[in-house]
């Protein structure tokens, strides 16, 4: 039997989720992803999930459910918000709830649970460190002056470097390495992240180096990892994040 609290939780839960479907414009969040006509009372336009020629996707705005008469895929709001990023239910409505300003009610986490999201927190903390860096060393050091050629012969302007904090990591072994240590971040922490690897002897070394680096935002704009070119014929010629607590290649 549940307690009361438990009651009261699935209640509130029941309720924010119920608001979310009121406050959000399905055939708007699809928009964004999808290019849709509006033909009668639906909107139609290819399906995201399955190649085709001819429109088979359907949004009904009255309903507020997408249906597929293709591959059949169909629902409300977070059955494609889960399909389309491929996330849990459960992130799906928490990325809702923070796009449409809906409260979640707060449940107490397990030690586990709480340990877990603490880490993850840790590590957004590192990459946004890391980031910071990078950028720095491409805008203010004469480090970073290889990534500035490169990104001015690719006609990167400084409105894009700057909105999407683009940065350059030095030809140095232990650039970024050095840099974490000064602001007291544990090593094995910033090798959790992707960022540096452990050497055989002891020790660690940068993940990334000579590259250009390319932030990786998640939909709450989280820097959860990074993406790394190199301005040679030096291969691999894209390294990206290893996989980590908050990154995942797929």
């Amino acid at each position: 039997m549940r307690s009361e609290a438990e009651l009261s939780y699935m209640d509130s839960y029941q309720s924010a989720k119920e608001e979310i479907k009121r406050t959000a414009d399905i055939v708007e969040l699809i928009g964004q992803y999808v290019q849709l006509k509006k033909t009668g009372r639906n909107h139609v336009g290819l399906c995201p999930f399955h190649s085709e020629k001819a429109p088979s996707f359907s949004v009904s705005p009255s309903k507020q459910i997408f249906h597929c008469f293709g591959c059949k895929k169909g629902g409300y709001i977070y059955g494609f918000w889960m399909e389309y990023h491929k996330v849990s239910f459960a992130q799906a409505l928490r990325d809702l709830a923070d796009r449409y300003h809906v409260t979640l009610p707060k449940r107490e986490l397990t030690p586990s649970q709480k340990q877990k999201m603490e880490l993850r927190e840790l590590l957004f903390k590192i990459n946004g460190a890391a980031a910071e860096y990078y950028h720095h060393i491409l805008m203010k050091s004469e480090k970073g002056r290889p990534g500035s050629i490169y990104l001015d012969k690719r006609s990167i302007s400084q409105e894009v470097i700057l909105e999407f904090k683009l940065g350059y990591a030095p030809n140095e072994w232990d650039a970024l390495t050095g840099y974490l240590k000064g602001k007291k971040v544990e090593m094995e922490k910033a090798a959790l992240a992707g960022l540096i690897m452990p050497k055989k002897d002891g020790g660690y070394y940068d993940r990334f180096r000579g590259r250009v680096i390319f932030p990786i935002l998640n939909l709450r704009q989280q820097i959860v990892g990074f993406g790394g070119r190199v301005l040679d014929d030096s291969l691999p010629k894209y390294l990206n994040t290893s996989e980590t607590p908050v990154f995942h290649k797929g």
